[in-house]
């Protein structure tokens, strides 16, 4: 992972560069005072970790800069030596690669609040911390999954990746700035991995991993329908 993570940052421009580091920087912060507001207890930190206005806002920009700045693009002489697939599987793989990457980011920062906020009981709360990493992790590498998939989709719709970030991020704010007034059923729809579930193996099971794999069928074969009828010599 790190080996390709220096060969793709190497072909980025400086414009890709620049704004990646800049939502890097800004996450990390936002996280860390997100975190460490205060003396929450073990179920407002678990709260704030998977909210629904924060995670989209504080991590999913690293995420699909991080995907735009690293995806394959096979030139038109690579294209003829090669089949389809490869730069489809490359970026498929990317992807996944990505939000397994910022997820154990995410939940670093998180862990580090766990320890560090002063006065926070954390000796009564460490039997707890297993179920619960799996709980935060699972839940929170589905929905960056999700997302990730999603800009995907609209890449091989056509739209460029320079507009499809900035068009899933506009997406996601707008959702986030509208819970209370659009339709609830919809905005949990949207961000359905990011609900509470018990932390145990059965309910993360049925309603994280399930859905996820079955969301994320659904999104890729989407994605090789549309990136298979392009026209990839144009």
């Amino acid at each position: 992972m790190s080996s390709e993570l220096s060969i793709r940052w190497i072909k980025t421009n400086f414009a890709q560069r620049a704004v990646f580091i800049v939502f890097l920087v800004l996450s990390i912060a936002g996280s860390l005072v997100l975190f460490m507001t205060g003396r929450p207890n073990l179920s407002d930190s678990i709260d704030r970790f998977l909210g629904a206005q924060d995670l989209p806002v504080l991590i999913a920009p690293v995420l699909l800069c991080m995907i735009w700045f690293g995806a394959s693009r096979l030139n038109h002489m690579e294209w003829i030596r090669t089949s389809a697939q490869v730069e489809f599987r490359s970026n498929l793989k990317w992807i996944a690669q990505c939000t397994l990457f910022v997820t154990l980011y995410y939940f670093a920062i998180w862990l580090l609040a766990f320890f560090c906020i002063p006065g926070y009981e954390w000796r009564a709360n460490v039997v707890q911390l297993p179920s619960v990493t799996v709980l935060l992790v699972v839940s929170a590498f589905c929905q960056l999954f999700v997302f990730g998939l999603a800009l995907y989709l609209l890449v091989n719709l056509g739209i460029p990746w320079g507009w499809a970030v900035p068009l899933m991020l506009v997406f996601m704010t707008m959702i986030c700035n509208s819970i209370e007034t659009w339709a609830r059923p919809f905005v949990e729809a949207v961000f359905y991995f990011l609900k509470i579930v018990e932390p145990s193996f059965g309910a993360i099971m049925v309603q994280k991993v399930i859905p996820c794999v079955s969301a994320a069928v659904i999104l890729v074969a989407g994605n090789w329908w549309f990136y298979s009828r392009r026209d990839r010599l144009v």
